[in-house]
Order: structure tokens, then sequence, then C-alpha cells
């Protein structure tokens, strides 16, 4: 009898302290996601060829293991996701009652510097569910010592927002016939769709002093936080099958955007800055605000709570610049491709490089301690 990924589950914990080597938190959190495809990964070599015998393999011998894999989810922005926003960014401050009553606004940023600042990344464990035949026939796939390596979002017409996360994790385990998958819990229940945020409700992407201060006619946008972090290879020591660490080098923000052509004014500002006197090229163009927003289609409360669900995704300094010259073809819509790259804030604090923020009801986010 074939089985259908329908009865899969995805979750994750943070580690105390965020520390590699700690105990996950009693509070995991879990996912609807679109797929995820992530577990163990067990790498196998042959053994390099001998003389002295036949033209065929003479071994093979375990390398390395670790766990990882992709992640991809509609965002629900009521309470959970705040968690994997955490894990990807490393730092989070929350304000109650803002925008309005029951309604609070958490930032999550790049940790201060007092506690690791840009080169801070939480530790997690991960869980997926495979599902069986019965509860007792699932296996559970848990990774340990887990970072998230990039988070990204995807906007397109008509579809809801779209996340998508690459996670990487020291070492692998499997359930039990003693802790079975079966056993799992999990904080709460999974989240309804009311707080998926639409593309087609309000929002979009601004780019400060363009098109009015007005969101910009885009029919696709993605954002990529890039926490590049060292790969298993590179962290591979010898007296263990597993990477002794994973930590992040450049971390990077990045905006990719297809622009339906309503006039000149971005092209010629991604060309020289929008100099209409000169016809060169110009290597110093001028930084600016970048800002998404998208938001649920309905109100959190209607009559008590009247704000959406709400992620604003802001960089105060980015470089915008074409990806090739505008598109032409017979009976195609005018369309040009950017892409906006943000650098170090003018405070040179690492919070102010980026910050995603979330509005919902939850009171706050923290990493657990021991």
């Amino acid at each position: 009898m074939s089985i259908t990924s329908q009865g899969g589950v995805f979750g994750l914990a943070f580690q105390l302290n965020g520390l590699k080597g700690q105990a996950a938190s009693a509070s995991w959190y879990r996912y609807k996601t679109l797929a995820a495809n992530l577990g163990p990964i067990v790498n196998e070599q042959m053994s390099r060829p001998e003389m002295g015998g036949n033209n065929n393999p003479t071994g093979l011998y375990l390398s390395s293991a670790g766990f990882g894999g992709s992640v991809s989810l509609q965002p629900r922005l009521e309470g959970d996701f705040g968690w994997i926003l955490l894990a990807a960014a490393g730092g989070v401050a929350s304000v109650p009652d803002t925008p309005g009553s029951g309604v609070n606004q958490h930032t999550f940023s790049q940790a201060l510097a007092a506690a690791g600042g840009s080169r801070f990344l939480p530790f997690f464990q991960a869980r997926r569910l495979i599902p069986g035949l019965t509860p007792a026939d699932a296996v559970g796939e848990i990774g340990i010592d887990c970072v998230l390596s990039a988070l990204s979002f995807s906007l397109a017409p008509g579809q809801p927002v779209q996340a998508e996360m690459a996670i990487q994790g020291r070492e692998p385990r499997l359930s039990t016939t003693g802790a079975p998958a079966s056993g799992w819990t999990w904080s709460d229940i999974a989240e309804d769709f009311d707080s998926v945020p639409m593309p087609m409700k309000a929002g979009g992407v601004t780019i400060a002093d363009l098109n009015s201060n007005n969101p910009l006619p885009l029919t696709a946008v993605r954002v990529t936080l890039q926490n590049n972090t060292t790969s298993p290879d590179e962290e591979m020591i010898i007296g263990s099958y597993y990477a002794e660490d994973f930590t992040p080098k450049m971390r990077s923000l990045t905006f990719e955007a297809t622009y339906k052509w309503k006039d000149a004014e971005l092209y010629r500002y991604a060309y020289n800055g929008g100099d209409l006197t000169s016809a060169v090229i110009n290597p110093c163009l001028s930084y600016k605000n970048t800002v998404l927003t998208v938001e649920s289609p309905c109100d959190i409360d209607p009559g008590t709570i009247d704000f959406p669900w709400k992620l604003q995704i802001v960089a105060p300094k980015v470089r915008w610049r074409m990806q090739g010259p505008p598109q032409l073809a017979g009976d195609e819509l005018v369309q040009l491709q950017l892409v906006g790259t943000a650098i170090e804030a003018d405070s040179g604090d690492p919070e102010d490089y980026f910050q995603f923020i979330l509005d919902n009801e939850v009171a706050g986010y923290a990493i657990p301690v021991a």
C-alpha cells in the first residue's frame, strides 16, 4: 500500500541558551509545510584503487555523517513563525500594544554586539516524522546542533507568500522503539491558514525616493537572508564522523525583483542614479532604504484587534542594480530584472543591518535559558 506525505510533520526546538551541545528546550513548535526535504546525511566513500587484484572496488568506508536539507512553507504569522525568524536572525526585541492595543511588534535582527552580534546564530534541534500505515510504523528523524543557514521569501501575484529555509545540523538520530515518534509532543496545535500573508492584500516593496515612495509595480520578488555558515567539509576534524561546529561567515541580505515597466525612473536610477543630464554609468549610486511589507487578508480579531498579522523586511542601505537590460519580446510586456544588496548600516551596529518586523498577539520571543 502506498503512503502519502500528508501525515508528515516538521518541527523545531531551540537548544538551551542557543548553544551547541546543549539539550533541546521542552517547547517544540510544529509547522504545516509544503515540503520538508531534510534528514540524516550519511556519506560513504569507495576505497582508492589498489593494485594486486581485479579491476573492482576493494572496500567502502563511512566518511562522515550529518543532518540537513530544506523546508518550504506558507508562513503563518500568528505565532510560531517567529521562532523561525529568531533562528534565522539571532536576536529579537518586542514592544507591546504596537501598532495598537492587543497586537505586539517583534523586531528580529542580528544579535546585539554584546550577545555575539552578526557572529551569533542559535543552535536548535529539528524533527521530521515520516508517516507509516499505523502510528507505530512512523519513523522519527532528529537533527542535533542545527543552524538555519538561509531563509528566503518569495512573492508572486495571486499566490500566498512562500518561505524556504536551509538547515544544517551536526548529528542525526532516528527514533527508537523505546522513544517512538508517535510519542512526540508539541507546544501547541498547528496554526490556522488565516494568518498567511497575501501579496494581493497590501504592501509590496518600496524604495526610498523612487516611485513617489509608493510600492513598485512588481511581478515577482524574492528576499534572501544568507547566513553563509561554514560547511560540514570545512568543519570536519580527526576523531569524529560529525562536523565540529557551524559558524556564520559573511551574512548578507539580497532582494531580487521583476519590475513591470511603468516608466524609466527605476531603470535610470539603476544605470546612473537617475541623472538625466548624463549618458554614462555611475559607479557610485546612492544606497536606498528598502522595505518589503506583506500582511494577512483579515484582521487578527475583528472588532477587538482591528489590525492584520503583518511582516516587514527592512534594510536601510541597499544598492539596487539591474540584472541585464530591459526585456523586450514580441507581444510581451516590458520588464526589468533588478537585484538589491544590503550593506552594513551607518551605525555599524549589527542589529541595524536588517530587521524582520512581525506584528501578532504573541507577548514575546526569547531563546530559552538553562
